[in-house]
């Protein structure tokens, strides 16, 4: 079953064309990282897939409910609490929280964008 399907979408930013005709698919159960030079539209493709920003033309069908993590990690804990954590600790316990307050029998399709 397929989560993310993306048709021959369209992107222009400017007078610069970032997608053209771009195929993307994404079915359950598999991890996906984008990679590219900076300003290649990674950020861009998934502001489309959470539907943050819409296409100049294509289809993007999302079959799931998107699950992001705020920029700001800290806004969850004291800064007691902070200082006590590492890194990869804060990070876990955000996502943790993040898919927690995403629990519903949906699939969920989480965007990380430079985690």
């Amino acid at each position: 079953m397929k989560l993310i399907e993306i048709k021959s979408l369209i992107l222009n930013i400017g007078m610069r064309r970032l997608f053209d005709k771009f195929d993307f698919n994404v079915s359950k159960g598999e991890k996906v990282g984008i990679t590219g030079a900076e300003g290649s539209g990674k950020s861009t493709l998934l502001d489309i897939i959470a539907r943050r920003l819409l296409p100049d033309g294509g289809e993007v069908n999302v079959k799931g409910r998107i699950v992001t993590i705020s920029r700001n990690i800290y806004a969850h804990f004291s800064e007691l609490h902070m200082a006590a954590m590492t890194a990869a600790e804060k990070f876990k316990a955000v996502l943790l929280k993040s898919l927690d307050e995403a629990s519903d029998s949906q699939d969920k399709i989480l965007l990380l964008d430079e985690p």
